[in-house]
């Protein structure tokens, strides 16, 4: 008996943290998704509009990411123009 309660306090010990993670992090992305003016609905056949957690923080994701990569041209080009100015009046 005392071997099967040992088993038992070890499962806990494995399973307790994982679901304290996964349940923090769905709280999280809930609270977050709540915060944002928009929610994305799915519409899936037979079930009907469905709001899923977490798509709001992938669009701010995907946002931002697109920002940055149009960033990194427009610093691009500013740092052209710029250099190109120096050169063409023999100021560097």
């Amino acid at each position: 008996m005392k071997k099967l309660l040992n088993y038992f306090f070890q499962g806990l010990l494995v399973v307790v943290p994982i679901a304290v993670t996964i349940l923090v992090i769905y709280k999280i992305i809930t609270w977050i998704d709540n915060l944002l003016p928009f929610q994305i609905p799915v519409k899936l056949p037979g079930i009907g509009e469905v709001s899923i957690p977490g798509l709001g923080i992938l669009t701010i994701v995907v946002a931002v990411t697109a920002f940055g990569y149009l960033a990194k041209f427009l610093l691009l080009i500013l740092f052209l123009f710029c250099s190109n100015a120096c050169w063409s009046e023999h100021r560097c």
